[in-house]
């Protein structure tokens, strides 16, 4: 009965280590592991700041944190991102646009890269707060616990 109760401590201190780990590193930090953990399959690349209402749906204006990568080359789904805004409006704003973007994504690799639309099945797009992040990987799994 000991050794239970010790192991459920040790997971419970693991999993509490995790959500730590994660809520403790900054936008930049996170984008930067899910890159280095979740093979891509083309070149990841950040869309420029006057790019982002054409390319997300939304502006830069009231956000004090982002970090956003997409297929350079538009061949394929991989994308993700996570944005700090400085209201609730705009975060409800960004979770919307991002919503319709995958929405919109999916119509469209349906039938351009149907061998892709795995990507979709457990992708998704969150808010915490004012904080919303959002991927379309190969392993959303991975990419929900490194930016959530």
């Amino acid at each position: 009965m000991k050794k239970i109760l010790t192991a459920a401590a040790l997971l419970a201190a693991l999993l509490l280590t995790g959500c730590t780990e994660a809520n403790t590193m900054s936008v930049t930090e996170r984008a930067e592991k899910l890159l280095s953990e979740v093979e891509f399959s083309g070149e990841m690349i950040q869309p420029e700041e006057e790019n982002m209402e054409f390319t997300l749906g939304f502006t830069a204006d009231g956000l004090t944190e982002y970090a956003v990568y997409i297929c350079g080359s538009g061949a394929y789904p991989d994308e993700f991102g996570i944005f700090t805004a400085e209201t609730a409006e705009k975060a409800d704003e960004i979770k919307k646009a991002l919503e319709q973007r995958v929405k919109t994504m999916k119509s469209t690799y349906e039938s351009y890269t149907p061998d892709e639309m795995y990507k979709f099945e457990d992708s998704f797009v969150k808010q915490h707060g004012t904080t919303v992040y959002y991927a379309v990987t190969a392993d959303n799994s991975t990419a929900a616990e490194i930016l959530g």
